[in-house]
């Protein structure tokens, strides 16, 4: 048996090969909440300067640009939120699918000594895990590497 990282990593590649959109889609808009995070911190300043500077026409604009930026990011969490989650489901169900079938065809010496049971949960687990990693785990990692850089930076530049 194969258990090198590169090994690891094709197998990954190749199992997500089929939901590459959906998990190109969910890093799209996940970047996109960022930036409406960022911009929700622009205008906050942007209202708070103009307050001080009684500019009230300045200061509604830019607390509806506040309230638009909040409000976008929330809905765009949420649908990006909502597709993370069925296209896990996608992938959980034909890895569950994939491995029964294997384990259907085999003949294991120490499989006899085991319960149905405790190897359908152990299935059903271990496909979990592998799922969360392929279809979350990179994709957080990711974007919370860019969302802390893009913070940093954001707040370097408005000082």
């Amino acid at each position: 048996m194969e258990i090198s990282l590169a090994y690891q990593l094709k197998w990954a590649g190749r199992f997500a090969r089929p939901y590459w959109r959906q998990l190109l889609v969910h890093l799209v808009l996940e970047l996109l909440v960022v930036c409406l995070g960022l911009l929700f911190i622009w205008w906050s300043k942007r209202a708070i300067d103009y307050a001080v500077s009684e500019d009230l026409a300045a200061m509604r604009q830019a607390l509806f640009l506040l309230i638009l930026s909040a409000v976008s990011g929330v809905g765009l969490n949420l649908w990006s939120s909502w597709l993370n989650e069925r296209t896990r489901a996608l992938m959980l169900i034909n890895l569950q699918q994939e491995v029964v079938h294997t384990q259907m065809q085999a003949t294991w010496h120490l499989i006899k000594d085991w319960h149905t049971g405790d190897i359908m949960v152990r299935v059903n687990s271990d496909c979990q895990e592998v799922v969360q990693v392929i279809g979350k785990a990179f994709i957080s990692a990711v974007t919370t590497m860019l969302r802390l850089v893009a913070a940093v930076g954001f707040l370097w530049w408005m000082d």
